[in-house]
């Protein structure tokens, strides 16, 4: 495939260039770059916020995850990643221009970072979601599941004040698929049912702090058109319906095509991003540059807080 140049707009451009392809009825699939991150001349005037989501490989080279990331921070104003695993990487995010990052000190698999010239941290935290046990392996046998955490990032707009709170997670793999528990992996399904619940109360808590300015983004290890279809009470779409949370894949009018996803094999609805409130867009970023793994990276958009 062709590389094609990501070309850089402002961000108050987001609802007219992204918006107008997607909501006029086109897939989520549609290989559309979104617009590069303002600079602190148009924080104050910007009227729309891109929120992004990318689980980018373990296995992905330091130089080639770095030049990745630089990239998707250019379509971003505040985004979550996933296996973001090592020292190198962490600083490698901490080191780039223009954002500023949240990094659990003892979880540093989930950072959030955003755009510096539009917010500050608050505060962050890295709650629990389930203990650490042992569950079963995909080819016989069980293995030792660490702990694992959700990262949260309390940010405040500059130009308002406003707080917002970004919740970013990755659940256990093979555990469900299509909206229904795996067969013969209890012990794992047991794990994600507890995700899933300890996440609920996580969303409940900082939409209180955040006065419902809430978005939860990441790899639900599921896919959500079935999520939503089978609306198994104790999985993640109909918990977070619960709490009042929209995926930012309702943006796409009429039915959500199959294969037309986040990920890059199936193109299964892997990845996503929740909000109190329906997004004005949402995209799937199918680049060359962001060929490097299971997982394009989503951005969707929403009314700047």
């Amino acid at each position: 495939m062709q590389t094609r140049a990501i070309k850089a707009l402002r961000t108050t451009t987001i609802a007219s260039a992204v918006g107008a392809v997607l909501l006029a009825g086109q897939g989520a699939g549609a290989a559309q770059a979104a617009p590069s991150r303002p600079d602190a001349g148009t924080a104050a005037r910007a009227a729309a916020m891109r929120i992004g989501t990318f689980n980018i490989d373990a296995g992905v080279p330091v130089d080639r995850w770095t030049q990745t990331v630089r990239d998707f921070s250019t379509q971003v104003d505040v985004a979550g990643l996933q296996e973001a695993t090592g020292r190198t990487k962490v600083a490698a995010l901490a080191a780039m221009p223009g954002i500023s990052t949240y990094v659990a000190p003892h979880y540093r698999q989930q950072p959030i970072f955003w755009n510096s010239s539009l917010f500050s941290l608050v505060g962050g935290r890295a709650p629990k979601t389930a203990g650490g046990r042992q569950v079963e392996k995909l080819n016989g046998g069980v293995t030792h599941q660490e702990t694992t955490r959700a990262t949260v990032a309390r940010l405040r707009s500059k130009a308002t004040g406003r707080t917002i709170s970004v919740i970013d997670v990755h659940l256990l793999p093979n555990a469900v698929r299509e909206g229904r528990r795996v067969r013969g992996v209890p012990r794992r399904f047991a794990m994600y049912e507890e995700q899933v619940r300890k996440l609920g109360k996580i969303v409940a808590k900082e939409k209180k702090w955040a006065h419902g300015r809430v978005w939860l983004l990441g790899d639900f290890n599921d896919n959500y058109v079935a999520d939503k279809k089978k609306h198994k009470r104790k999985l993640a779409y109909a918990t977070m319906h619960r709490h009042g949370l929209v995926a930012a894949w309702q943006a796409v009018k009429g039915k959500l095509r199959p294969g037309q996803g986040s990920g890059t094999r199936s193109g299964s609805y892997l990845d996503v991003i929740w909000s109190p409130e329906r997004a004005a867009s949402v995209a799937v970023l199918r680049e060359e540059t962001f060929r490097v793994g299971q997982h394009y990276p989503l951005v969707s958009t929403y009314p700047m807080p």
